[in-house]
């Protein structure tokens, strides 16, 4: 076997170019790759002393290091370790060049990246296993998905998403710190696990499933240090919206959740096509003008989804929309996020009564009489049900009973009321100074 053993110190300087099958360097040897220079190694690296690479250093087989190698930046272009095979660190490896890896990543040593690039460009799926690390830039540039199955890996300076994609196993993090950027994302390159954002402000999340990029932008992310984490899941049963939506898309959601510090608010956009609404088979009959999409917000799978909106909600381009604060007044922990079709609300208000509701239906929201509304004011309002002899069986000026609880077909007795026709009165002020007067009637049906 033609091994170059490395039993005194080396260097390769100049434009020497070396080509050896496998390289061994005990412990008080050092060898030094100059800016210059290049240096292939057929075979594996093992490494117990001390090598230095200031210019171009491939390996094909595996890379061990046990003591020290240097990646050290002095010439005008970048270091490169190449390896087409594992890198295995159990000693101390400092990166200020670029280390660009195709095979799989285990670092249970010391890595200092300072201010260097590891680029992921492996042909098949990778590994990238770590102990707790700070790296300073990570290049997704691959053909299959790379799991991380470490501990928690840090990106302090940038990560940018050019092909291929991460993922990560259950208690192991991906963490993009305060400050650094994040670039790519399509779709051929995103996280398909949950990618952390740590800090406030501005923070974009190149998420997608399934070969669909479906990236998600917190525009202005308030509260005390919140590390955030977004991943986009599957629903695994249908789910469904409350009486104020018609639809929910059932092919995706994606996941929100905050595992350190407090995360009040954020104004959310969402990238979407018209044909993620296809599959929203829940249907709704309430009666308002054309449907319209939205985002839809819950804070369990097994919880309708509501609307997500601000005052001024639309939909200002066919591919992309935002929604409006992600929380209202308390801080939360997790939510899930879904497209959704939304009655489509005029500027002038609108009001909504069921003409039928049944206190024996299987949906909760069909059990009680409610009235439905957007931008009524609560003062002035008045909500009365009468039976065919005028009796009122139910009267509240509470404009949030009414629409929260509503009438639930007793008697004022508590017994209760008979299934046929009842019938309604009600008078409220839209917020632009329109008042309202309506009467109609309501089936019960028992």
């Amino acid at each position: 076997m033609n091994k170059l053993l490395a039993t005194i110190s080396l260097s390769l300087l100049a434009a020497a170019s070396v080509a050896a099958q496998g390289l061994y360097t005990p412990s008080g040897v050092q060898l030094k790759v100059g800016s210059s220079a290049s240096l292939k190694i057929g075979g594996d690296l093992t490494n117990k002393g001390q090598v230095y690479d200031e210019g171009l250093l491939v390996v094909d087989g595996t890379v061990n290091n046990e003591n020290r190698l240097n990646i050290s930046n002095n010439a005008p272009t970048p270091p490169i370790l190449d390896s087409n095979s594992l890198i295995n660190n159990t000693g101390n490896l400092e990166n200020v060049g670029l280390i660009r890896v195709s095979g799989d990543w285990s670092n249970t040593g010391t890595y200092n990246g300072i201010d260097g690039e590891i680029e992921l460009d492996g042909t098949s799926d990778q590994t990238f296993s770590s102990t707790p690390t700070d790296v300073h830039s990570i290049v997704v540039n691959s053909t299959g998905t790379t799991l991380f199955t470490g501990d928690t890996v840090r990106v302090v300076g940038m990560i940018n998403f050019v092909n291929g994609y991460v993922d990560a196993n259950p208690g192991s993090y991906l963490v993009i710190e305060d400050g650094a950027e994040v670039l790519g994302g399509s779709d051929n390159s995103y996280s398909e696990g949950k990618l952390y954002h740590r800090g406030l402000g501005y923070k974009f999340f190149p998420v997608g499933n399934d070969a669909l990029y479906l990236p998600v932008y917190l525009e202005n992310v308030f509260g005390e240090n919140p590390l955030i984490g977004v991943e986009v899941g599957a629903f695994s049963q249908a789910p469904f919206p409350d009486r104020l939506l018609v639809g929910i898309a059932e092919d995706y959601y994606w996941d929100i959740e905050t595992a350190l510090g407090r995360f009040d608010s954020s104004k959310v956009t969402v990238d979407y096509v018209g044909a993620d609404l296809e599959s929203s088979q829940n249907r709704n009959d309430i009666a308002f003008d054309s449907a319209t999409p939205a985002l839809a917000e819950a804070e369990s799978l097994d919880e309708p989804f509501t609307n997500l909106f601000t005052t001024d909600d639309s939909v200002e381009d066919p591919d992309l929309f935002s929604s409006g604060l992600l929380t209202g007044e308390k801080s939360f922990t997790k939510r899930y996020l879904a497209v959704a079709l939304s009655p489509k609300v005029p500027a002038d208000g609108v009001s909504y009564i069921p003409t039928a509701f049944s206190p024996l239906s299987v949906n909760e929201e069909d059990q009680v009489l409610k009235f439905y509304s957007e931008k009524v004011i609560p003062d002035g309002f008045s909500f009365k049900i009468y039976d065919r002899f005028g009796d009122v069986l139910y009267e509240t000026n509470d404009l949030s009973d009414a629409q929260t609880n509503g009438w639930n077909g007793l008697l004022k007795s508590g017994k209760p009321a008979s299934g046929g026709y009842y019938f309604y009165s009600a008078k409220f002020e839209f917020f632009n100074g329109r008042k309202v007067s309506k009467t109609g009637q309501v089936m019960l049906i028992r």
